[in-house]
């Protein structure tokens, strides 16, 4: 059952008063008012009708609680929760439509017509079924502003080193790179560069090595010093189109992310070549970026996901959203993360540390 996030809560007037009084033979006689009880209480999983569809989907209602929640995981076992207001009567349940309802021993019946049923589902009473682990909660340390000119359009890695960030803006009139201090939100330096980039630092030899996000070919080099002047290339691959560049500072491999899919490898000086493809599972995601462990981060529909890709693609962990926050990129040194995206509060562009 698809659920939407700003559902306009619908008010139920059951009754008026708590009692009704008749007055028979001049003697007021009371009639205690009974509400009708409700019976969607509880944790139910929906009974998919298409054997074909790995997908698992719960909702939970709560009496002390006006939201249902709605817990998903897909077939390769991304998690997701929303909730979103609901009323119900011993009849009626409102809850992104208008249903009738029956329940049956531990069915739970959902009608729009009277003789049709339109969702069945069973009662369960798994502990892994509940609002408060079903995704685990980011945690924000810091946040920081952004130069002007940023945008969703910002979508690619940027580079960390402790409490300075490296980012592409139109600051000025015109595209610069610039390394900026997040502790009192202070350019430090900058450069004049083409087009947006993903980058990652590399704090062993202060070095930055910069991809390109445009579809124009494109050969990835590396700067010295935060000295544009130096400039190397660090492969013989061209990496056009690239969302996020990372980097495993124990085995010295190098991932570019592309496409939204494509995931490449290889170590300094050489070739990179394909060593996942996202393709093959029907997915696309907003970024993938090395994290540590063998463990990457994955931006799937805005959300963070932890995730292994050998031998085969499997999620570690899913996150709840950061609320009131669109996130639009993530990038991490292996120890410190950080996210960029926008304050739904505000309508501006931030930068935040987070804690996973």
């Amino acid at each position: 059952m698809k659920t939407t996030k700003l559902l306009i809560i619908i008010v139920l007037f059951f009754m008026s008063q708590s009692c009704k009084k008749d007055v028979i033979n001049n003697t007021t006689i009371k009639e205690e008012y009974n509400p009708a009880k409700v019976k969607i209480y509880g944790k139910w999983k929906i009974i998919n009708t298409d054997s074909n569809d790995k997908r698992e989907e719960y909702l939970i209602f709560d009496s002390s609680s006006p939201y249902a929640f709605q817990l998903d995981r897909d077939q390769y076992g991304f998690k997701s929760i929303q909730s979103s207001a609901y009323s119900a009567t011993d009849k009626t349940l409102i809850y992104d439509g208008v249903y009738a309802y029956e329940v049956s021993n531990d069915s739970l019946f959902l009608k729009i017509k009277p003789d049709e049923v339109y969702i069945k589902l069973v009662k369960t009473n798994s502990s892994q079924v509940d609002v408060s682990n079903w995704v685990s909660k980011i945690s924000t340390t810091r946040i920081t502003s952004t130069l002007p000119g940023m945008s969703s359009l910002n979508y690619s890695s940027f580079s960390i080193d402790g409490d300075k960030l490296f980012y592409v803006a139109d600051f000025t009139g015109t595209r610069r790179f610039y390394k900026y201090n997040t502790t009192n939100n202070s350019v430090i330096d900058s450069f004049s560069i083409s087009g947006h980039v993903s980058s990652f630092y590399k704090k062993s030899t202060n070095q930055i090595y910069i991809a390109s996000n445009s579809f124009t070919s494109f050969m990835p080099y590396k700067i010295a010093d935060f000295t544009n002047s130096s400039t190397t290339a660090f492969s013989t691959t061209l990496l056009n189109n690239t969302s996020s560049l990372s980097f495993n500072p124990n085995s010295g491999v190098i991932y570019a992310f592309k496409n939204n899919r494509e995931l490449l490898s290889g170590t300094e000086g050489g070739s990179l070549s394909l060593l996942f493809d996202a393709s093959t599972f029907d997915l696309s995601f907003d970024q993938m970026t090395y994290f540590t462990n063998d463990e990457f981060l994955v931006l799937y529909n805005r959300k963070i996901h932890k995730v292994k890709i050998s031998p085969t693609l499997t999620i570690i962990k899913s996150y709840d959203e950061i609320s009131n926050f669109r996130i639009y990129s993530v990038s991490t040194n292996g120890s410190d993360i950080w996210v960029f995206g926008r304050n739904d509060i505000n309508d501006k562009t931030e930068f935040r540390k987070i804690n996973l």
